[in-house]
């Protein structure tokens, strides 16, 4: 079992409403909090733990979470999106901000405590005035999702912790944040899908690998909320085949998980069971779409399946949820990339992600798959595209940025967080590094998670940039100026680049990834599922067909010469 890096924290969940934090008290009051500092007692450091927060400006719903970590630093998440890093004095003044003390009786609190009391008003006011603008509504609340790190502002550590420090809102740079359990934890709540997608990148192995009990899925889910994980996505295969699905979402969500779907749309062309997803407090939802045209999707979905995941678009749309899609660039679409964006902004989206291929199950060695030195031109015409119609382009495939960088292409700084702001835990409950590196380290529910956090092939994803030669990164990464932000690109990428495919038989040719000898931690874990639940959903022939999936080799492909225009939404 996990052990719970936390004690028992009281009042998890706090219900808040958009209460002004700063306005000023009338002088009475402050009097009154003055005189009475000089007599308190020094306020207890908030308990370690996940603090939810439910802000509902103006009709909205804002999603507010500070982990309080053992040494009493926190994390402050804003609808999982924006994460601002806090050394513990100012953790300890947004959790005072959170719960509504008035900011009079924090100051007073906290002068009883530090030695420079002359500074507390101000940088007590300020973070004060910073939980105040997280609580303010955006135009799109998640449309971060592929990147938790996008906004990472670190407050200053103090030399000395009985005295505040001087700079409250230094910046710190991308990436750089050392962290104890992940920030997003994709649940794969089984690999059964009701398409064929040639390129899918679930290994073959894992198809019909049957899923834990719901009462297993929860203890997972206690025990990512007992670790601080705020961000939960649910994902395949297809998470909708799961007969338990919103079961699933109502028990995260009422332990204040922001919770999310990846899907390929059919089954939400329901519009009932869409609503139901919603009702049960699905937060925000991506879909998957190949092509404006339906028989280019279809072909690259191994299914006839476009009118279902387009009508699933627009119930989706039609929710509370907020909608994304994803489409994944190969050669079947790169040539009317910009049609599809035109058809996504008809339907309503406003944010959509990209993805090269991934090469892990039918994306290894991929006909499909665009070259790198390909991708620069295709992406400058995907952001210019987005630019004008005003849209937002999220780019979710990390690359060597000497091949090719998204910074120098101005779609956005993106690494792997593999094994560090992310993980993804399978239907079985065996622990990877991320969705489609087929590598367990573990097992969430029959290890322990310190066995799994500080095991060789988790430390190998987080300290690649402290020892890039030992972790198998390539020659040209170790003395790398752009390491720290590359993070040397996607490491199932380099090693199918090379020939080598992690699943073939547990690790690597050579004994390790790429470029190493099994010093990566690569070695001693078996690609093959580690444990095999006896009872909870199996999926079964009907529900699903893996007569093309994962093959590799898309079915018949027409020209879009015979195809003609894209249909037009009305």
């Amino acid at each position: 079992m996990v052990k719970n890096p936390f004690k028992p924290a009281n009042q998890q969940t706090n219900k808040s409403t958009n209460r002004q934090l700063t306005q000023p008290l009338n002088p009475l009051r402050s009097t009154f909090y003055t005189l009475r500092s000089a007599f308190s007692a020094p306020l207890e450091p908030p308990t370690p733990g996940l603090f939810t927060y439910h802000i509902t400006p103006l009709g909205g719903h804002i999603r507010l979470h500070l982990r309080i970590e053992s040494d009493g630093s926190g994390v402050l998440f804003r609808d999982v999106t924006d994460v601002i890093h806090l050394n513990p004095t100012a953790a300890e003044m947004a959790k005072l901000a959170l719960d509504g003390v008035p900011l009079p009786q924090a100051q007073a609190g906290l002068r009883a405590r530090y030695h420079d009391p002359g500074s507390i008003n101000g940088e007590t006011t300020r973070l004060y005035e910073l939980v105040e603008t997280l609580k303010t509504p955006t135009q799109c609340a998640t449309c971060a999702v592929q990147d938790i790190q996008t906004t990472n502002q670190q407050i200053s550590k103090s030399a000395n912790q009985t005295a505040l420090p001087h700079a409250i809102t230094s910046q710190k740079p991308l990436f750089s944040t050392r962290v104890h359990a992940p920030y997003k934890v994709d649940l794969a709540l089984t690999y059964g899908c009701n398409n064929e997608c040639p390129h899918c990148y679930n290994e073959p192995d894992r198809y019909h690998l049957p899923s834990m009990p719901k009462e297993d899925w929860f203890k997972v889910i206690d025990q990512l909320h007992a670790m601080g994980v705020p961000h939960l996505i649910l994902t395949g295969g297809e998470a909708t085949l799961h007969p338990e699905l919103t079961e699933i979402i109502h028990y995260a969500d009422q332990l204040g998980h922001i919770v999310g779907l990846n899907t390929n749309g059919r089954k939400i062309a329901h519009a009932p069971y869409m609503q139901t997803l919603a009702d049960a407090g699905l937060n925000h939802v991506q879909v998957t779409l190949g092509s404006c045209h339906p028989e280019v999707h279809d072909a690259m979905m191994g299914a006839k399946s476009f009118d279902q995941t387009v009508r699933g678009i627009r119930n989706a749309l039609d929710s509370s949820v907020h909608v994304i899609t994803n489409t994944t660039l190969m050669r079947a679409n790169m040539a009317h990339t910009e049609d599809i964006i035109h058809f996504l902004y008809d339907l309503g989206i406003r944010t959509f992600a990209m993805n090269g291929m991934i090469y892990s199950g039918g994306g290894f060695a991929n006909e499909m798959a665009i070259p790198e030195h390909e991708m620069p031109a295709l992406l400058i015409r995907v952001r210019d595209t987005a630019e004008e119609l005003g849209m937002r382009f999220l780019w979710y495939t990390p690359t060597e940025y000497c091949r090719m960088s998204p910074v120098e292409l101005e779609i956005g700084a993106k690494r792997c967080n593999a094994g560090e702001y992310s993980m993804c835990i399978e239907p079985n409950g065996d622990v990877l590094p991320c969705q489609s590196y087929y590598v367990a380290a573990g097992n969430i529910l029959h290890d322990s998670w310190e066995s799994i956090w500080s095991g060789d092939l988790f430390v190998s994803f987080r300290d690649r940039e402290l020892d890039p030669r030992g972790y198998g990164l390539p020659e040209k990464c170790w003395e790398c100026p752009d390491l720290p932000l590359c993070g040397g690109g996607c490491r199932i990428e380099r090693e199918a680049r090379d020939g080598h495919r992690i699943s073939e038989d547990g690790h690597a040719s050579g004994g390790g990834c790429a470029g190493c000898s099994g010093s990566c931690g690569t070695r001693s874990h078996a690609s093959q599922p580690i444990f095999a639940p006896t009872a909870g959903f199996i999926p079964v022939e009907g529900l699903t067909s893996n007569v093309r999936r994962g093959q590799g080799q898309m079915p018949t492909f027409i020209p879009l010469a015979d195809i003609g225009e894209y249909p037009r939404i009305s």
